[in-house]
């Protein structure tokens, strides 16, 4: 089976190094675009470069593909979507002509408890669409050097694998469906699924889907808490361990809090309270900001990028976390004042930066 791999940055280039030492697939990146420094290399071998947590010695996995947009229009078993949560629409929408009923589609960003609906239901029409994976990760990795070209191949950047995490998975009901045989045994999701296990350094976990959205909730209310103040400050996430910065934490979460209570009581969700209760969430951005202390969170990594290229507006993820947050407090009356406040805070200051001001 051939994995496509569409925006592969940081946890797309981790992924990609593991299911290509793990298995016996093909794996072919997708860059959102090609780089002008990188032009006519898609037909070279291409490798990435990765630092372990607490190592300085890097390890390299070859014999990975490069693809860009527009290269082909050959169909794909298997695409794996880590790119930003604002770009991820438009990149599956420029390859969903390769994807049929018995691909398998598997999405690992940031923000995707608002970017699931969309792609389920607007881009795909219900009889053609292909099997979904879905999936939330813990890592934390940040770049060390940019893609290079070496000789005959392109080495597609180092990167630092700063903390370790874990990913966890779940395949959308409507893909298990049991009135739906074909798309249910479908060997690319099969590949797949068991292509993701065996990349145990990764610590690939597949659960129940109502589970699933649970622990996504979660994962988004951390980054909630952690991606718009770290790209504020502008340092690694150990300058959160602060105790300054502790009422500022809590005080993100309760809204999220409050704002995720109404909305379990208004879809009359059970077995959400407890783990989507304030005082838990707080402890699960405390625990990941100590498991992480050492990288930068992916906005702030947004807000760098901003410095040293052009990139379009919107700058960053955060209106899919902290903007979703402030619309679904809109639907239930709760007021989200910092949430509301901290994506236009980030954003003003990625246009000041790409001003030069």
């Amino acid at each position: 089976m051939r994995i496509h791999v569409v925006g592969p940055g940081a946890i797309g280039s981790l992924l990609a190094f593991h299911l290509k030492r793990a298995t016996t697939h093909s794996v072919v990146l997708i860059p959102r675009k090609k780089p002008q420094t990188l032009v006519d290399v898609s037909k070279r071998g291409t490798s990435i470069q990765i630092f372990s947590p607490g190592s300085s010695q890097v390890d390299v996995t070859s014999g990975l593909e490069l693809e860009y947009p527009g290269d082909t229009q050959e169909p794909i078993d298997a695409l794996v979507v880590t790119t930003k949560a604002q770009h991820a629409k438009r990149a599956i929408e420029k390859l969903a002509p390769r994807l049929s009923r018995l691909s398998t589609l598997f999405l690992l960003c940031n923000g995707l408890p608002s970017i699931i609906p969309a792609v389920t239901q607007d881009i795909f029409p219900r009889d053609t669409h292909p099997s979904f994976i879905v999936g939330h990760t813990s890592h934390g990795v940040h770049r060390v050097d940019a893609p290079v070209v070496q000789g005959s191949t392109v080495c597609h950047g180092t990167w630092k694998h700063a903390g370790m995490g874990r990913v966890v998975c779940a395949v959308w009901p409507d893909a298990e469906d049991t009135a739906n045989k074909e798309r249910q045994d479908s060997p690319s999701l099969m590949a797949m699924k068991s292509a993701l296990q065996a990349c145990r350094a990764l610590d690939v976990a597949f659960i129940d889907y109502n589970d699933w959205q649970t622990t996504a909730l979660a994962k988004l209310a951390v980054n909630c808490a952690v991606n718009a103040a770290s790209a504020l400050i502008g340092t690694t996430n150990a300058s959160l361990l602060s105790p300054t910065a502790y009422p500022f934490l809590s005080a993100v979460l309760r809204e999220v809090a409050a704002v995720f209570a109404a909305e379990a009581e208004a879809e009359g969700l059970d077995g959400h309270h407890d783990a989507l209760a304030h005082e838990h969430l707080l402890k699960m951005t405390l625990d990941m900001i100590a498991s992480t202390q050492n990288n930068i969170s992916s906005t702030l990594a947004d807000v760098r990028r901003v410095q040293a290229a052009a990139e379009p507006e919107p700058y960053t993820e955060l209106a899919h976390m902290n903007g979703w947050i402030s619309t679904l407090g809109r639907k239930h009356g709760i007021i989200t004042p910092l949430n509301d406040a901290l994506p236009a805070l980030v954003e003003t200051k990625c246009q000041a930066l790409a001003k030069g001001l």
